[in-house]
């Protein structure tokens, strides 16, 4: 009984490890998306904000690898998708998470897909803020 435990948690994990690639569109979150947008609300109405600068860049690698040249997201090495309540969650950390690593944590986005865009959406803006990326062919 034990081993059939334990070969069922470690089924799991290897499940929950390759989650979440494909995104909502069929399309595969792993590689480079250039950042084309950013929305933010000042307090009154929600202001979009093409990004001028085009080298502006995400790129998500194989084993959660995470690189980025776009502000202050350039410190961040890895990434995880999560599910919660049917909406997948990205958790960019500094260094390989762990289960144990949440205060590592450093931004957190709901993942949606609007106007051909992947928005990441900072969870903890109250009134809105995102990042609009466009997969590079």
């Amino acid at each position: 009984m034990k081993h059939l435990l334990f070969i069922a948690i470690i089924v799991l994990a290897i499940g929950c490890d390759d989650c979440c690639h494909e995104l909502e569109n069929g399309q595969d979150l792993i590689g480079k998306w250039r950042v084309v947008e950013v929305g933010y609300s000042p307090g009154a109405g929600y202001i979009t904000d093409n990004v001028e600068d085009q080298s502006s860049f995400i790129q998500f690698g194989t084993d959660h690898h995470f690189q980025s040249n776009y502000e202050e997201l350039n410190d961040v090495h890895y990434y995880r998708i999560l599910e919660d309540n049917g909406i997948s969650v990205l958790e960019l950390y500094p260094s390989k998470p762990t289960d144990d690593m949440s205060e590592q944590l450093v931004y957190k986005y709901h993942l949606s897909f609007e106007d051909n865009l992947l928005k990441l959406k900072y969870v903890y803006c109250i009134e809105g803020c995102h990042i609009g990326i466009q997969k590079v062919e």
